[in-house]
């Protein structure tokens, strides 16, 4: 359990309540799944123009092309009802930030990748 519980946010099992009492390992279960197939869809650099839109000014004097980064951000954390210790811990907020950062600077680095050369397709003979 604390391997997993950190794998999630470091340093939290060590600043949890803990051990875990019998009704809370009664209702907790851990599952290990073998993922067999998946899909998902990932951008990374420019958008590519079509070609005949590259050879026209009018198109490209008036419009715009290129990408707005999307990522998930953090908020900040929100106590619970009942917590009375005052200030966030540190390992919690500082996991927050780091998280921000890396998204945010992951972002928009692979929003600035270039676009592939294009290699012209070869001739049959």
């Amino acid at each position: 359990m604390a391997l997993i519980t950190n794998s999630v946010v470091p340093e939290r099992w060590g600043n949890s309540r803990g051990p875990p009492d019998g009704a809370e390992m009664q209702s907790t279960r851990i599952l290990k799944v073998s993922v067999e197939t998946a899909s998902g869809k990932v951008r990374e650099g420019v958008p590519e123009d079509e070609r005949k839109d590259m050879k026209r000014d009018d198109v490209l004097d008036s419009v715009w092309t290129g990408v707005v980064p999307v990522y998930e951000r953090l908020g900040e954390p929100v106590p619970g009802p009942y917590n009375r210790v005052k200030e966030v811990p540190g390992y919690l907020g500082g996991w927050v930030d780091q998280e921000n950062s890396e998204r945010e600077m992951y972002v928009n680095e692979a929003a600035r990748k270039p676009a592939p050369l294009k290699r012209p397709k070869k001739v049959q003979e």
